[in-house]
């Protein structure tokens, strides 16, 4: 494998050559298999995912992904170039390296046919065992290739590596080739941005480090915010307002919006609901979704929002604030610090190793924080909803839908799978349906002026697309993912209270909405007034003007809604661009103590 240097040489440089002796081709080429054999697993992944997903002739994947490969092993390699005697430690660091980050990389290439972006870092990092348990949940098959992939490259890497000896020097003509190789790789993805593993997963994880830094200085700002509000509304009784957010209900998959099955007779049923006809999410993942509806956020400014929350603007104006949550806590999620602004926060689920908890489980704690109030009550009921996996999302008696009734046109176009698949997510909104008006009715039977406001953080796919998606926060983002529910209700006597705010919402039904304009609405429910107020952003005002609607994409992007069609994109730069804002949702700072 190795031959020794000729004597002149070994005169020259003794000490160097007599243990570093120059590698002979086939110790190269192990060098070159261990770093190049993760590369391959996971370029592999998106081929044949996206072979899958799409029709052979519409593919384009194909060329795309081995200009992805061949331009990431040039700059893989190209360190060869710089560390010439440390090609066994690089050929295993590297290696093993790559193959780590190559696991999730594969996740995200079966799933979705694309690379790790800053959102799912994002949703990682705010994902708690139980929803991962349940992400997998049904996913044999992805869980076997992600095995196999991993076993195959960490095979490969330490086959390889431990071929290269201990002392390699590498002929400077391999060195120049590998810096070309490398020279070339920077010209080609300078000339064609691409994302490259594992260069885009590297510097999403850089970027998304540096985003949680800036956050956190906008938290510090926040911290000492005083929104000055004062109510403008003198309430003959202590009012409750209820905001129930809803979690990947998409808006076609409800009987209210003309869905073929009557997956909410409850909510259709209700009295003095008011149903907006065009609202679309601000974002289509839970974090900065939920982030842009309890503030005056945008997707543009997101990331260095300073002002406070809703639940801090109704404590200024005499509100009790109430957070009760079914999802599992996570410090330091978006999500936490917001339940944070509340005087009382309870999580009805306690586990992780509790899957499967249902909705249902807020609303004995919903009737003690209303037998408990003594003034006006500000409650934000963040539900479970529709989220993956839909078949732990409902109870039996809830299983209403089966055996794939769909349209024909329809039907004949979803696998057998798939059509049960729609089953249990139909399911699951019907019983969100039931959760929600049940709320409502508990907050009625109080007697007090009650308002209340369901609104979904983002719709869902559900193999809508010629590349079959499901799910959410996807790249490629679809209008399926952003197209949500957004209903008022109110009683009797809230609407004699604030006749303006209902009757505005019932002519303001069918303009376009975002969920970024409901922070205002919030705003007016308990009656908030102060110098910032924008009465033109509130949907629940007659001086309420329609504005451009930005998404906040998981890339980092900030497009127009209209951009986004049924038919979703495989790489982000096909969109209508308009932006880059920060993706920041995860400030890693201490919370507050809870009630639980």
């Amino acid at each position: 494998m190795l031959f020794v240097s000729a004597p002149p040489l070994r005169a020259a440089y003794p000490a160097r050559l007599s243990v570093r002796p120059v590698a002979r081709p086939p110790s190269l080429l192990a060098v070159v298999g261990a770093v190049v054999a993760p590369l391959v697993v996971v370029y592999a992944a998106l081929y044949l995912s996206a072979a899958v997903a799409r029709p052979l002739s519409d593919l384009g994947g194909a060329g795309y992904n081995a200009l992805r490969l061949i331009v990431s092993v040039a700059l893989c390699l190209a360190p060869l170039a710089v560390w010439p005697f440390r090609a066994r430690s690089y050929a295993l660091t590297a290696g093993l390296t790559l193959a780590a980050l190559a696991l999730v990389n594969l996740v995200h290439a079966i799933e979705y046919s694309e690379l790790v972006t800053i959102g799912a870092i994002d949703a990682t990092l705010a994902t708690t065992g139980r929803e991962a348990r349940e992400f997998f949940r049904g996913r044999g098959a992805t869980l076997a290739l992600v095995a196999l992939g991993a076993t195959l490259s960490l095979t490969a890497v330490v086959a390889f590596a431990g071929r290269v000896p201990r002392g390699l020097q590498i002929p400077g003509r391999v060195r120049l080739t590998a810096g070309a190789l490398g020279l070339a790789g920077l010209a080609v993805l300078v000339a064609f941005p691409m994302r490259l593993f594992p260069i885009s997963t590297l510097k999403n994880a850089v970027d998304y480090l540096d985003h949680q830094a800036r956050y956190q200085d906008a938290l510090a700002a926040r911290a000492g915010h005083s929104f000055g509000a004062s109510s403008a509304v003198a309430w003959d009784e202590p009012p409750v307002v209820v905001l129930v957010l809803g979690e990947s209900t998409r808006r076609g998959a409800l009987g209210l919006y003309g869905y073929h099955r009557p997956t909410t007779p409850e909510l259709s049923g209700l009295d003095g609901l008011v149903t907006f006809e065009d609202a679309v999410a601000a974002a289509s993942v839970t974090q900065p979704s939920v982030s842009m509806m309890l503030s005056a956020a945008t997707p543009a400014t997101l990331a260095d929002h300073p002002e406070g929350s809703w639940l801090a603007l109704a404590r200024e104006v005499g509100f009790e604030t109430v957070w009760i949550s079914n999802q599992d806590r996570t410090d330091g999620t978006a999500t936490a610090l917001l339940a944070d602004d509340a005087d009382r926060v309870v999580y009805t689920s306690h586990s992780w190793s509790a899957s499967g908890q249902l909705d249902g489980d807020v609303l004995p704690v919903l009737d003690r924080v209303l037998a408990d109030r003594t003034g006006p009550l500000a409650v934000v009921v963040h539900l479970m909803g529709a989220h993956d996996d839909y078949a732990l999302r409902y109870p039996d008696r809830f299983a209403r839908f089966g055996h794939g009734s769909y349209p024909p046109a329809r039907n004949a176009a979803l696998a057998s799978t798939e059509r049960a698949m729609i089953d249990h997510y139909d399911n699951a909104v019907a019983y969100t349906d039931w959760v929600v008006a049940e709320v409502f009715r508990r907050a009625e039977a109080t007697g007090a002026p009650a308002a209340g406001v369901f609104v979904s953080d983002h719709g869902e796919n559900l193999y809508d697309t010629p590349a079959r998606l499901r799910g959410h926060g996807v790249p490629g983002t679809t209008a399926y993912e952003i197209e949500v529910p957004l209903a008022l209700w109110s009683t009797p006597s809230f609407r004699a209270a604030r006749p303006d705010l209902v009757d505005a919402a019932e002519r303001n039904r069918a303009l376009p909405v975002s969920t970024a304009d409901l922070f205002w609405g919030l705003a007016d429910l308990v009656g908030a007034d102060w110098s910032g107020a924008r009465a033109e952003r509130n949907p629940f005002s007659p001086q309420f003007q329609p504005a451009p609607r930005r998404v906040l994409l998981p890339t980092g992007d900030v497009v127009d809604a209209r951009s986004l069609t049924g038919e979703g994109t495989s790489r982000p730069d096909n969109y209508a661009r308009i932006s880059t804002s920060p993706y920041v949702t995860i400030p890693w700072v201490p919370s507050r103590s809870t009630s639980r």
